[in-house]
């Protein structure tokens, strides 16, 4: 996917200690919660957030992260650091492609029918098919 990378941030007017800032990618397929770093084992994008001085909690929803700061810290110095790691974390290849998102995206909740139709009409019969069906 090689279209712009763009991130838009939104500090929140009820609760100062969060900002949400949207991706024009898929960063987390369904949502996941990390208090800390010792949580984010699976996740190094939460990791590397976790590196940043005064962040407290990293949340992925999708297309959307929802950090937590400390008081001390101040959003403005933050969000350049951390379009900064989203930037690197989606160019990087550990971000999800498009077609990873979509292929999860089908399976998740779905039927074994639709789940077996899927496979084999995105799936094996284009490999079929690319070898002339021999």
């Amino acid at each position: 996917m090689k279209d712009q990378i763009t991130i838009t941030s939104e500090v929140d007017k009820q609760n100062p200690a969060v900002c949400r800032f949207t991706v024009n990618r898929t960063l987390h397929i369904g949502t996941a919660r990390f208090d800390d770093k010792s949580q984010a084992a699976q996740s190094p994008l939460a990791q590397k957030l976790f590196e940043t001085e005064g962040i407290t909690r990293v949340q992925l929803i999708g297309h959307l992260l929802v950090l937590s700061k400390t008081p001390e810290q101040e959003w403005e110095d933050l969000v350049k650091n951390v379009e900064g790691i989203l930037q690197a974390f989606l160019v990087s290849g550990s971000a999800l492609s498009h077609e990873q998102v979509e292929d999860r995206m089908m399976l998740i909740g779905r039927g074994t029918k639709e789940k077996v139709q899927f496979l084999l009409a995105h799936k094996i019969n284009p490999g079929v098919a690319a070898h002339a069906g021999l």
